[in-house]
């Protein structure tokens, strides 16, 4: 005869047991969390982000590089109708100022997702209880943060 107290099946049991486990493992019915957590997103965004602005920097010097060829094209080596080289000179340089804008919103986006994803850091860091974790994304922070300044540098080099 059964217990009325534990009137349980099998099944509810073990689907019990393995919600709590999951709970006291950061796992949700929804699946693992730690994977899928804030400060992984916000490193994932931030990573992104500098690839963008990284790449819009890569484009700013191409379109830098039209830009001053067609205004050599039109300086060094005119043609008796000026019109063609000039308005191939304009068309580049309005490409590089949208480029220059590109960039610029990029880095600035760059900067703000960086900051997001360090502020999140610095409190999933601060409530970590192991030294050698810690340590460890403390240099994550500088790689990041030297990452950044490169660019940041870069882009500063190609404006002069």
């Amino acid at each position: 005869m059964a217990n009325p107290g534990y009137n349980i099946s099998h099944a509810k049991l073990r689907k019990k047991i393995s919600d709590s486990a999951g709970r006291r493992a950061g796992i949700g019915r929804d699946g693992i969390a730690g994977c899928a957590s804030t400060p992984y997103e916000k490193s994932n965004a931030a990573a992104e982000s500098t690839r963008q602005a990284a790449a819009e920097v890569q484009t700013e010097g191409e379109y830098l590089g039209a830009a001053t060829g067609a205004l050599d094209d039109l300086m060094i080596r005119p043609t008796t109708d000026f019109r063609p080289q000039f308005e191939a000179y304009s068309r580049s340089v309005d490409r590089l100022y949208d480029s220059i804008q590109r960039v610029e919103f990029a880095v600035k986006r760059m900067q703000r997702k960086n900051a997001d994803y360090l502020e999140a850091r610095d409190k999933q860091v601060s409530a970590m209880n192991y030294e050698i974790t810690r340590d460890h994304n403390e240099a994550r922070k500088a790689a990041l943060r030297d990452r950044a300044n490169a660019i940041r540098s870069r882009y500063i080099e190609r404006a002069k």
